[in-house]
């Protein structure tokens, strides 16, 4: 029997599938391979490298500085409404560069993920690894399991899994891409086809919001976590709100134990 974890994408409620699977992983379970769309793939390669204190360590670090390029300095102020001079000065510039702040966050964000995520240690791990992708190049989604991408490219197309609208597409190879969650937010055909038994889902989004895959999902085997209040907009990386979300990941983890998961798993 093969376990696959399918994480859904959302940004920062990705700290709440790191929540859930801490709950998980202190109850024995490990999953044979995982795949995920946007901050899903981010969480699912870290998985599948380290497994859940990868996770944890990356979350751990995450906060608005870190995704955008803003001063952390700059992030505090605004955080407590300290509008001096300087920062609405360094604020005007600011917004006057608008252009060059996305570029340069896309950058900044970029290099955070490449701190965490080593592609030598996803090629050596025996865990199966899949993203989805929207190429703007060739106009249409894709579903890459890691052996279909090409040696030194694969931290680029988890960075362009997860490379948000509103920031410049991913370019490799001369063609652009951009976030799955266009295309599918939740890619577990990927694993389906590869003969999985069990797939465990970690949603983002509230059970009414439905993705654009949900009718290939067979309900026998399949079992949904899912956040029972909304956890808002994607891009509010604060440390609060990471820690609001792991704490309510964990909470639901630990739920969906004694819920039905333990008997699930032991199909």
């Amino acid at each position: 029997m093969k376990t696959g974890l399918v994480l859904e994408g959302g940004g920062v409620k990705g700290a709440y599938q790191a929540g859930v699977l801490k709950a998980i992983s202190e109850s024995g379970v490990e999953f044979d391979g995982a795949v995920g769309t946007s901050i899903g793939a981010v969480n699912s390669a870290l998985y599948i490298e380290g497994g859940v204190n990868r996770v944890l360590d990356m979350w751990a670090n995450i906060n608005l500085s870190t995704v955008l390029d803003i001063d952390r300095d700059v992030m505090q102020k605004l955080k407590h409404k300290d509008l001096d001079a300087a920062l609405v000065k360094y604020i005007g510039k600011q917004i006057i560069s608008i252009n060059s702040l996305v570029y340069k966050s896309a950058l900044h964000a970029a290099a955070f993920l490449r701190g965490y995520i080593s592609e030598e240690g996803m090629r050596n791990s025996k865990k199966d690894f899949g993203c989805a992708v929207y190429c703007l190049s060739d106009k249409k989604g894709l579903e890459l399991m890691k052996e279909d991408i090409d040696e030194g490219e694969l931290i680029d197309f988890v960075i362009a899994s997860a490379t948000y609208p509103i920031f410049p597409p991913k370019v490799i190879r001369d063609k652009k891409y951009i976030d799955g969650g266009v295309f599918d937010n939740m890619p577990s055909k990927l694993l389906k086809d590869r003969g999985y038994d069990r797939l465990v889902f970690i949603r983002t989004n509230m059970e009414d919001k439905v993705w654009q895959k949900k009718q290939d999902i067979n309900d026998k085997n399949s079992f949904f976590i899912i956040p029972k209040m909304d956890l808002g907009h994607a891009m509010n990386f604060t440390s609060e709100r990471v820690a609001k979300f792991l704490a309510l990941g964990y909470e639901d983890g630990k739920a969906a134990i004694s819920g039905g998961l333990a008997d699930f798993l032991s199909k």
